[in-house]
């Protein structure tokens, strides 16, 4: 069965609080695998449904407390907003194996409307820095954009300290191209 068609048939056959269980199962589940596969870990999944019941308590326990004045300074709301008319919007991000000094960056972008008109990913053997990296998802970004005649682009991504020293004129793309 595939994975879609199996959660659809959990979703409708189970109750919530169980769905969730059986989601955070998955998860670890997939966490524990990229372990194996990326740092040549032990595969030890024997107690799977015991942990996830530990995260869920603990995520639920930690969402119970209210937020001191101090953790909502340093968590800004974020809202994803949509593009103006007539423009894209390009989301990257990028993910690193130190191991094998490889990053991948990825990135999507959709229209006005929210509709997903361009996705893609990249892989660099490279040992970036982490500002470099985000800076390397940015112009590939940029440039799929362009490449696919989808400006005036916009681009949205995590790391603010890349976006100020483009803002400031400190990164160098001659680096990146």
């Amino acid at each position: 069965m595939p994975f879609l068609e199996l959660i659809m048939s959990c979703s409708s056959s189970f109750q919530q609080a169980d769905m969730e269980l059986i989601c955070i199962c998955f998860w670890r589940v997939w966490w524990l695998r990229n372990q194996a596969v990326h740092n040549a870990s032990g595969y030890n999944d024997m107690d799977v449904v015991g942990w996830s019941r530990n995260f869920m308590d603990g995520f639920r326990d930690a969402n119970s407390l209210p937020a001191s004045d101090h953790v909502r300074q340093l968590m800004p709301t974020v809202k994803c907003c949509k593009p103006g008319r007539g423009c894209f919007q390009a989301n990257t991000d990028v993910a690193v194996d130190k191991n094998n000094c490889c990053i991948q960056t990825g990135c999507i972008i959709r229209d006005c409307k929210g509709v997903v008109r361009q996705c893609f990913t990249h892989n660099f053997l490279t040992n970036y820095s982490p500002q470099a990296t985000e800076a390397q998802a940015l112009l590939c970004g940029i440039k799929g954009a362009v490449d696919a005649s989808l400006v005036p682009v916009e681009v949205k991504f995590d790391a603010k300290v890349v976006m100020d020293m483009v803002n400031l004129g400190v990164v160098h793309w001659e680096h990146y191209c």
